[in-house]
């Protein structure tokens, strides 16, 4: 048993036979359509998701964990004498942190209890978790392990490219104006977090090959620190992520495709088709 035990939510995208094989728990955010209520990863699979999202005629929500359920793991790394590390969705975004803080305090147990603002979500979540893990394996501190995470947190970098503007629309995000407009132009926005966490849009394409090169003319001016690894990530349909890992591999100097699909939390947001790249730069932002 590992000394240390690493908690996250769902919008880390760590699912499935990923779990087990990092070792880490993942308590799953809400998700509702309507009346219809979910938990991710319990009853509601990332597949169903995509299914509702594309036939349903309401726009789903997503919410915080409860802090009972961070609560109960705090009481099992109380019972084994663990120290906590808790990574889960920026605050820009969520209140998951409060959740998390609300339950250390139920469980008496805050000492142990290390709450960090990874200021990341999806992808860069999972690339932060992924490397936590690594450094818990080779027996660092949990105040070592902190002390990286902070630094990281503020050089991960994602391009992400949407391939419809139509749930922005749904969303509240956008106008229909803009909608028509940008549909009938062929429009892919691109996104990434701020350094406060919170998501942004910081440009657009005119068409998929017009996007990849932005993408290639991104990460030349934010070269990857290869100390750490690179992830990429799509909703519902993978086409487009291998396209990205196509034209960015060779400036990324990665040989292999390490992918996850993305979850409900942003899903909901950018819709079908979407796909990022994500990664550690050498500069923070």
């Amino acid at each position: 048993m590992n000394k240390i035990m690493i908690v996250t939510d769902s919008c880390s995208d760590i699912r499935n036979d990923d779990i087990a094989r990092l070792d880490v728990e993942v308590v799953p955010m809400n998700v509702s359509f309507g009346d219809e209520n979910y938990q991710e990863g319990v009853n509601l699979s990332v597949e169903e998701f995509y299914k509702k999202l594309t036939s349903s005629r309401v726009f789903p929500k997503t919410s915080q964990p409860s802090p009972e359920l961070f609560e109960n793991l705090f009481l099992k790394a109380k019972e084994q004498e663990r120290e906590v590390l808790v990574l889960c969705i920026s605050s820009g975004l969520s209140g998951t942190i409060q959740a998390a803080n609300l339950a250390a305090s139920l469980a008496e147990y805050e000492d142990h209890v290390h709450i960090v603002d990874t200021l990341q979500c999806l992808t860069g979540l999972r690339l932060l978790i992924k490397e936590v893990c690594k450094l818990r394996d080779e027996g660092k501190s949990i105040d070592e392990i902190i002390s990286v995470v902070n630094d990281i947190k503020y050089r991960i970098r994602y391009f992400s490219i949407c391939d419809t503007l139509e749930y922005f629309h749904k969303g509240g995000r956008l106008s229909l104006t803009k909608l028509i407009i940008g549909s009938l132009g062929g429009i892919k926005p691109f996104i990434d977090l701020d350094r406060e966490g919170k998501i942004r849009k910081f440009g657009q394409g005119l068409g998929m090959n017009r996007s990849l090169k932005s993408a290639q003319d991104f990460i030349k001016k934010n070269e990857r620190d290869e100390a750490y690894g690179a992830l990429y990530g799509y909703t519902a349909n993978d086409e487009n992520m291998k396209r990205l890992y196509e034209k960015t591999k060779d400036l990324l100097k990665v040989d292999e495709l390490d992918y996850a699909e993305i979850g409900a939390a942003s899903g909901a947001h950018i819709g079908p088709n979407a796909c990022c790249v994500c990664y550690i730069s050498k500069e923070p932002k």
